[in-house]
């Protein structure tokens, strides 16, 4: 951008006065200059007649009319502002227009202003209220007849009313017992066919450990190990169960997984499902918690998983619990309930069913093992594994040692297999070998001979894995 200063304008030549007089001179001698030539006037030839063409002459206003106009237009113009134009600098500027005040208008004003039908007591003001509305609603229905008619409907209609939520405040009737509930849905599922779920598959154990052959060297320390973990687990109470709060003792040994039976128990008065047993059983790892069983078996019993409560030698045991912490070993029986059930035989103890007979004869099997074990004798070496084998359950492998009784092994393997309750009482007892009596019951059969319930089985001289089968179911 240039520095330099903008130029000035260039002032303009004011005209001068030309006069034809030549001026005076101051002597007679000086020389005269030449004048400048004069300007002379340019006349325009106008046509009057073409300019009066233009215009047209109005005949019908006399000289009042244009008095009026001319007066009329004067005040036009003496009421719009004057212009201020530069070159007047010096006149003074007209005073600017004051502000028009607005008229206050009061309340008696506003209503004289209104019209007269505003002011006669007749008139409804018309609003959104309800109020209002039902005013105006009644005022047509008391006028017209159909407006009675639909009034008289309405009254009707809210008559009925009354007494339709009259009829609903009846009292309720009294609260039914948990029997009653018990037996209306084993109806249910007995009408609709309802059954449990079937349980959970339970791979095959492994018998891996159970297949090798130890050293006595080595046969007698891993008996001195299970020894002692069975006077910690039969010393220290388990923890898990409800009121137990001493810590479980650290086991050095033991099985990876156990099997949890859950026997389910039935409301007492419930008669129909009176000596019906139902046994859920389950493998699972003995550090696992008790969660999924829970799931299962309230899935399979069709209750729900609030309401099913789980015991172990009478005691409760809740989800968190796991068979490690409540001291099972390889394998236990549970017991299943409803809440209702539960809390009626609690209430009620006199009630509740004998234990079964099988329960001592497995305290009487497990008094065996404990004496013989504490005693360390080397009878453990003579234990045998038998597999047993019927029409209506699925082959069972028991542990048994050559001194136990057909029929305690029997009743070990009808309750293994659910059915203790439909054989409760002892094989009937026949001749020597059998053959030529008949005989009715359960029995066991080792090479088409029956076995003498009072026998020791080491007189049928087995030996481990060997097939026993069971008869007469």
């Amino acid at each position: 951008m240039s520095t330099r200063p903008a130029p000035r304008p260039r002032p303009r030549p004011r005209p001068r006065a030309v006069t034809n007089d030549p001026p005076a001179s101051s002597s007679p001698t000086e020389p005269t200059a030449p004048l400048p030539k004069p300007l002379e006037p340019v006349s325009i030839n106008v046509n009057t007649e073409d300019e009066d063409a233009l215009f047209f002459k109005n005949r019908n206003r006399n000289t009042q009319v244009w008095m009026k106009m001319r007066k009329l237009a004067e005040e036009n113009e003496s009421k719009k502002p004057k212009p201020i134009s530069d070159d007047d600098s010096d006149a003074a500027a007209p005073a600017t227009p004051k502000r028009k005040q607005k008229q206050k208008h009061s309340a008696q004003g506003d209503a004289d202003s209104l019209p007269a039908w505003t002011k006669s007591e007749d008139a409804i003001d018309i609003s959104s209220s309800d109020e209002e509305d039902e005013i105006l609603r009644r005022i047509n229905n008391e006028t017209t007849p159909t407006g009675k008619r639909v009034a008289r409907e309405e009254g009707s209609k809210r008559a009925n009313k009354k007494q339709r939520s009259r009829s609903r405040s009846v009292t309720p009737p009294p609260a039914l017992p948990s029997s009653a509930f018990q037996h209306a849905r084993e109806t249910i599922r007995r009408i609709y066919g309802v059954t449990p779920r079937a349980p959970s598959p339970t791979g095959a154990g492994d018998d891996s450990l159970d297949t090798i052959e130890l050293d006595p060297e080595l046969a007698i320390i891993a008996r001195s190990a299970k020894i002692d973990v069975q006077r910690q687990l039969s010393s220290t109470p388990a923890v898990g169960v409800a009121g137990s709060r001493s810590p479980s003792p650290v086991r050095v040994a033991g099985p990876e997984t156990a099997i949890i039976r859950v026997q389910w128990v039935y409301h007492p008065l419930n008669r129909e499902y009176q000596g019906k047993r139902i046994v859920y059983e389950y493998k699972m790892r003995r550090t696992d918690s008790f969660r999924e069983m829970f799931d299962e078996t309230a899935d399979s019993a069709g209750v729900l998983v609030d309401h099913l409560i789980i015991t172990y030698e009478g005691k409760r045991i809740f989800p968190s619990a796991s068979p490690h912490g409540i001291g099972v070993w390889d394998e236990a029986t549970l017991e299943g309930y409803d809440r209702a059930t539960y809390d009626y035989i609690r209430a009620h103890p006199r009630t509740t069913p004998a234990p079964d007979q099988d329960d001592d004869d497995d305290e009487e099997i497990r008094a065996q093992s404990e004496a013989l074990s504490d005693a360390g004798s080397d009878d453990d070496e003579d234990k045998m594994k038998l597999i047993f084998r019927s029409t209506v359950a699925k082959p069972i492998t028991l542990t048994v040692r050559p001194t136990t009784k057909c029929s305690t092994i029997l009743k070990a393997f009808l309750k293994q297999a659910g059915l203790s309750d439909k054989y409760p009482a002892s094989p009937v007892k026949k001749g020597r070998k059998g053959k030529n009596a008949a005989s009715t019951g359960p029995a066991l059969v080792v090479d088409g001979d029956r076995l003498d319930p009072d026998s020791a089985i080491s007189a049928a001289d087995l030996e481990d894995g060997d097939l026993v089968e069971v008869v007469g179911l």
